[in-house]
C-alpha cells in the first residue's frame, strides 16, 4: 500500500508558480522553462513507475513516492521506497530519451539522440548504491532496525534503447524499463522468504520515515537571480487569468470578466509560500493579495487552517501542496 502517494514535487509546484508570476518577455523565462519541462518529463516518468507499482501485492509492501530525510548535515532522496518484512527496495526513476550506453570503464551514462549527438551523465548506479548506504547509515542513526536492500533503475521512456558492453551484461539486474519493474521485484521475492524484521519495527521505520521527511523548498528566486520585486502580485482569475481580482464581502470578483469565487485567494497564498516564504506575518503577505485588510487577511489565513505562532503563519508542505494551482499538470 501506498503510505505516502505520488505528488507533484515542490520544485516543479514552484517553476509552475513563477512561469505564472513573471512576464513571458521576462529574460530568465527561457531558463525557466527548460527547468520546468526537465521536471516535467520527470514526474511524468515517476507516474509511469507508480503506475506499474501498482500491480504488485498491495499487502506485500509500504510504498512511498520522493521521501527527503536528513542524515548528518545533509539530506538524502529516493525516489520511490518499498518496505517489507522481508527486504527494502530503492526504485530510481530515470526518464531519458534516445539511446543509452552504460560504460562500466569510465561509470557514466552516455545518450546518443536522434541526431546523433552525444550527452553524458552519471552511472545512475552509482546513485542508487550511495542512496542504499545512506538508508542503513539513516535507519542506525535513527535506533531503527537494518534490512536487507535491493535497487532497480527504471527507465520510464518507452522508445528508449538500453546498451552496454557484453562484460557489463549483468546490469540488466537492475537497470530495466519500467514495464519490468512488478516482474524484477516479484524475482526478488523468490529469494527472501524469510522476515528479517518483526511488522512492529517495520511499523516503527514507517512512522519515523513520515516524521522525519523534509521535503525541500528551494529559494527559486536566488536560483534565477530574479527580485521578488519583479513577480506579479494579486489573486488571479482562473477564467481569463488576470491577477486583479478584487475583495467584495466573502469572494473575489474579476473586473474583467465578473467571474466570482470565494477561495481564489488560496492559490495566491501558495504562491507566496512556494515563491518567498512559507513563514509570514500578516502584514507582509498583504501586498502579496493587493492590500486587503489586516481583519481580512486573518480571517482568510485563519479559515484555511494555517498553522500561527505568535505573529507568524506557517503553511506546511502539504498545505502548500493542497492549495496550489498546479497548472496544466492537474490534468496529467
Amino acid at each position: 500500500m501506498f503510505k505516502k502517494k505520488l505528488q507533484i514535487p515542490l520544485n516543479l509546484l514552484q517553476l509552475i508558480a513563477l512561469r505564472r508570476r513573471i512576464p513571458p518577455d521576462h529574460p530568465k523565462y527561457p531558463q525557466l522553462l527548460k527547468s520546468y519541462n526537465k521536471l516535467r518529463k520527470g514526474y511524468r516518468g515517476e507516474k509511469k513507475i507508480e503506475y506499474q507499482l501498482r500491480y504488485l501485492d498491495a499487502n506485500r509492501y509500504y510504498i512511498f513516492h520522493d521521501i527527503r530525510l536528513p542524515i548528518g548535515n545533509t539530506h538524502f532522496q529516493i525516489d520511490f521506497l518499498l518496505l517489507s518484512p522481508f527486504l527494502n527496495i530503492i526504485v530510481e526513476s530515470k526518464n531519458i530519451g534516445g539511446t543509452l550506453y552504460f560504460d562500466p570503464v569510465f561509470k557514466q551514462l552516455i545518450r546518443r539522440k536522434p541526431d546523433g549527438s552525444e550527452d553524458v551523465f552519471p552511472d545512475p548506479t552509482l546513485q542508487v548504491e550511495r542512496q542504499q548506504s545512506q538508508l542503513n547509515k539513516w535507519l542506525v542513526e535513527n535506533n531503527l532496525p537494518t534490512n536487507l536492500v535491493e535497487y532497480l533503475i527504471g527507465v520510464s521512456d518507452s522508445n528508449t534503447i538500453l546498451k552496454t558492453s557484453l562484460k557489463n551484461h549483468n546490469i540488466s539486474k537492475w537497470i530495466v524499463h519500467q514495464w519490468s519493474i512488478a516482474f524484477k521485484i516479484e524475482g526478488f521475492e523468490k529469494n527472501y522468504t524469510h522476515a528479517e524484521i518483526s511488522e512492529k519495527d517495520l511499523k516503527r521505520i514507517i512512522r519515523k520515515i513520515l516524521k522525519k521527511n523534509e521535503p525541500q523548498i528551494e529559494e527559486i528566486l536566488d536560483n534565477y537571480n530574479i527580485s521578488d520585486k519583479e513577480i506579479v502580485t494579486g489573486v488571479q482569475c482562473t477564467e481569463c487569468f488576470r491577477f486583479k481580482m478584487i475583495r467584495l464581502r466573502n469572494k473575489w470578483k474579476c473586473p474583467q470578466c465578473n467571474f466570482e469565487s470565494k477561495t481564489a485567494h488560496q492559490s495566491a497564498i501558495s504562491d507566496y509560500a512556494l515563491l518567498m516564504n512559507p513563514t509570514f506575518a500578516n502584514r507582509q503577505i498583504r501586498p502579496f493579495l493587493d492590500g486587503i485588510s489586516p481583519k481580512t487577511t486573518n480571517y482568510l489565513l485563519n479559515k484555511m487552517n494555517i498553522k500561527k505562532e505568535g505573529r507568524k503563519y506557517f503553511l506546511n508542505p502539504q498545505q502548500i501542496y493542497d492549495y496550489a494551482d498546479k497548472g496544466e499538470l492537474t490534468d496529467d
